[in-house]
């Protein structure tokens, strides 16, 4: 995600560098208001990236502040039912399925 936002900054820096250029300002205000615009799109990708990181909550579930409790997923509903039906489902039954074959006499 650094890479991105760093590509997106020097994509910003060097379009702010053409569109400052043709105005008739000096070379150095034109390149120092191309770096504040560099660093202004490199700090708002960097929070945005905060924000959307902690926003989610670590365990996956969505907790309701009344009751505290977790509210499943899609997928989460899904692998239940399937755990529902099959209690072995999902676990490794490699060894118990050697067991129960009968040995060739």
């Amino acid at each position: 995600m650094n890479k991105i936002i760093f590509q997106l900054a020097l994509l910003g820096f060097f379009i702010s560098m053409v569109l400052f250029g043709i105005t008739s300002m000096p070379l150095l205000e034109v390149m120092v208001k191309a770096f504040v615009v560099c660093i202004s799109i490199i700090l708002g990708g960097i929070a945005i990236i905060t924000i959307v990181r902690f926003s989610k909550p670590p365990d996956g579930k969505n907790k309701s502040p009344e009751t505290g409790e977790g509210h499943e997923t899609p997928k989460q509903q899904s692998m239940n039912q399937v755990k529902a039906k099959d209690p072995a489902a999902g676990k490794n039954n490699y060894n118990q399925k050697q067991k129960e074959k009968p040995l060739p006499a």
